[in-house]
């Protein structure tokens, strides 16, 4: 989670989610080769986790720190994120504010408008969430804000307590 000038404060721990034999053979072949080979694959076998336990969990720790419907959700092209929880997870879907940050709207943006601060985009490649969250959210964020001349709402206006949840 992060404040709202996308500083990170929380880490949660993350959920495996366990999935049959028969749901993992339906992966395509770049999903096999990136999954297997980043070890997600025997995790993800090895795991006990449902898919409700691993919703209902992050709820409870959502409600730890932000109330229902306050929280954009952020992230690399979240839609896809959205959808998964729309479908696997309405709960925790429904939890979330309606509204979300999109780290590839910023990034296009940034293509089109402001290319020389692409650089500060950087994929490491795992494909692991914490690997994700770590290089492309908050940090590429703030140098799109900042590179980009955005300043950080201050005064009456500004939402200090504005969290985000970062997917």
């Amino acid at each position: 989670m992060t404040d709202a000038n996308l500083k990170f404060w929380l880490r949660a721990r993350p959920s495996r989610v366990h999935q049959s034999d028969a749901q993992l053979a339906l992966m395509d072949e770049w999903n096999v080769r990136t999954h297997t080979g980043s070890g997600l694959v025997d995790r993800v076998k090895a795991s006990t986790v449902s898919e409700h336990d691993a919703e209902l969990a992050t709820i409870e720790f959502l409600k730890q720190w932000v109330p229902a419907g306050k929280s954009p959700i952020c992230g690399n092209s979240i839609g896809q994120d959205r959808r998964f929880l729309f479908k696997y997870m309405p709960q925790l879907e429904a939890y979330f504010h309606y509204r979300y940050l999109d780290v590839s709207t910023l990034k296009e943006l940034a293509r089109r408008w402001k290319p020389e601060i692409l650089d500060g985009f950087k994929k490491q490649g795992t494909h692991q969430a914490m690997d994700d969250i770590r290089s492309r959210s908050p940090s590429w964020l703030t140098t799109a804000n900042t590179s980009l001349n955005c300043k950080p709402r201050t005064g009456p206006c500004a939402r200090p307590g504005t969290l985000f949840c970062v997917i």
